[in-house]
């Protein structure tokens, strides 16, 4: 079971964090890398919302999977 609770999970997962701003209609994708460099790894969003930083409105999270790499099959496991 993989758990995708932390910065430093989504990023050791190949995952990306997106967050987007309804209020400005913006969208920003999280470093993870520097986040996790700056000591904010163990970060939880779950249950939490992000603030924009260009209007300070509430946003909403995207997570994005990791990219197929060409040539790799996709597995369905069940």
């Amino acid at each position: 079971m993989v758990t995708l609770d932390t910065f430093r999970a989504l990023h050791e997962h190949e995952h990306q964090l997106a967050a987007y701003c309804p209020k400005c209609r913006r969208w920003a994708v999280l470093d993870l890398k520097r986040l996790i460099a700056e000591g904010r790894g163990d970060y939880c969003a779950i249950g939490r919302k992000p603030r924009c930083s260009k209007c300070g409105g509430q946003g909403q999270w995207q997570l994005r999977p990791p990219v197929m790499k060409p040539g790799i099959a996709a597995r369905a496991y069940i």
